[in-house]
C-alpha cells in the first residue's frame, strides 16, 4: 500500500489506517491477509515499522494500528487460523509498550503509553522544525490512550472469542484503569472536548482533530453524551467541505497559509493545514455513536466534498489543502484518504 503518490511508499501507520477501507471494504480478504503477515515479520521490539524502505521504527502507533487491522480483519473474515498465528506478535507487541521500548516509550503507572525522547515525534502529526516538534505534542496523546486502550480490548475480545493465549494477565486492570483515567483526565466538561495531550508541565486544550480518531475505533471509551460534544465541537471549530483542520482557526497559533519553504510549510502542515481523511474519521465516528441516525448527515457530508471537489476540477483526493485558498496540496494521492472515505460510505449501506 503507497502512503501517498509520488513521495511515500509503504508506510506501517498509513497502511494500517488505509486497511480496513482498502482491503476490507472491498473484500480483498487474501491480499489483507498477506499484508498481515508480511508486515508481523517486521516486527522489532514490539514496534511495526513507521517507513519500510529504511526500516525506521520512529511510530508509537504503527503498531496498535496493526492490531486494530487484524481484530477489523478477524471480523469480517472470522479466520481465527491467521489471527492465532499472529498471537507472539500481538503478546510482543503489549510487553513491550508495558515494560518500555525504543525511543523510550512505556506504559506508565496511570496506564497510559508515552515516551521519553522529545527528539522525536512519534505520533502521526510529526512535523518538526529544528529538531522541535511544530505541535509540541509529548505526553499523554490522547488519540495514542484511546488506541492503546482498544488494543488491550482486542487482546481480551480474541482470548474470549478464539481462546488466543494473553501471556499478560494484568490486561484486565490495566484496562479498568486506563478508561477510568482517560475519562477522568481528558474531558473538560465545561469545554465540551478533550485535552489534545497531557504534558508534565501542561494539559494542551487546543482544539484539534485527533479525538475523533480515537472515537472511530471498535471499543468506546467516552460515553455517548460526551462523544456526541465532542463531536459537536469538531463540527463547530474543525469543519471544512474538503476536510478537518488540523487546529481550529479561532487559535492564535493557527498558521493559515500552507505556502513558501519547506519550514514555512512545516508550520502549517499540521497547524492549520485541511487533511480530506480525518473527514472520513469524523464521518465514521459519528455513525459509531448515533448508528442510521448519522445517515443523512454523513451523505450530505460527503455530497458536500465530493462537489467541491468536482468545482476543483479534481480527479484524485491530495494529501492535504491550503487552509485559506482551499488548493490541493502536498501528495497527489494519499492511501488513507480513500480508505476512509471508503469506509464512510460504506456505513450508507447498513
Amino acid at each position: 500500500i503507497v502512503a501517498g503518490y509520488h513521495w511515500f511508499n509503504d508506510w506501517g501507520r498509513d497502511t494500517f489506517i488505509s486497511f480496513k477501507g482498502l482491503l476490507l471494504v472491498t473484500k480483498k480478504f487474501d491480499f489483507a491477509k498477506e499484508v498481515l503477515l508480511s508486515w508481523s515479520r517486521q516486527l522489532k521490539n514490539g514496534l511495526i515499522p513507521n517507513e519500510l524502505n529504511s526500516k525506521s521504527y520512529n511510530s508509537i502507533d504503527a503498531s496498535l494500528w496493526f492490531v486494530v487491522a487484524s481484530y477489523y480483519y478477524f471480523v469480517e473474515t472470522k479466520d481465527s487460523e491467521t489471527i492465532l498465528n499472529l498471537s507472539d506478535e500481538f503478546n510482543t507487541i503489549v510487553s513491550e509498550y508495558i515494560n518500555g521500548t525504543d525511543f523510550g516509550i512505556h506504559m506508565d503507572d496511570n496506564g497510559y503509553i508515552t515516551w521519553d525522547d522529545k527528539k522525536v515525534s512519534l505520533s502521526w502529526m510529526d512535523s518538526s522544525i529544528k529538531g522541535k516538534s511544530a505541535t509540541g505534542r509529548f505526553g499523554y496523546l490522547i488519540e495514542i490512550e484511546l488506541l492503546w486502550l482498544n488494543v488491550l480490548k482486542i487482546l481480551e475480545f480474541f482470548e474470549q472469542k478464539i481462546k488466543l493465549t494473553c501471556l499478560n494477565k494484568n490486561i484486565k486492570n490495566i484496562i479498568k484503569t486506563l478508561h477510568k483515567n482517560i475519562n477522568k483526565d481528558f474531558y473538560i466538561e465545561k469545554l465540551g472536548f478533550v485535552y489534545d495531550y497531557i504534558g508534565k508541565d501542561e494539559s494542551n486544550d487546543q482544539i484539534r482533530p485527533n479525538v475523533v480518531m480515537g472515537l472511530a475505533l471498535p471499543f468506546k471509551v467516552f460515553p455517548k453524551i460526551r462523544a456526541e460534544k465532542i463531536l459537536a465541537t469538531v463540527r463547530k471549530e474543525l469543519l471544512s467541505e474538503l476536510g478537518l483542520y488540523t487546529l481550529s482557526p479561532n487559535d492564535s497559533a493557527f498558521v493559515s497559509s500552507y505556502k513558501g519553504s519547506l519550514e514555512e510549510r512545516d508550520k502549517a502542515y499540521h497547524n492549520g493545514a485541511i487533511w480530506p481523511f480525518l473527514l472520513g474519521f469524523y464521518l465514521v465516528a459519528l455513525y459509531s455513536y448515533k448508528g442510521k441516525a448519522a445517515q443523512t448527515e454523513i451523505k450530505e457530508t460527503l455530497v458536500k466534498f465530493f462537489d467541491a471537489m468536482n468545482d476543483k476540477g479534481l480527479k484524485y483526493i491530495p494529501e492535504v489543502f491550503d487552509p485559506t485558498d482551499k488548493n490541493p496540496d502536498g501528495t497527489l494521492s494519499q492511501a488513507w484518504n480513500y480508505a476512509l472515505f471508503l469506509e464512510a460510505i460504506n456505513v450508507l449501506e447498513k
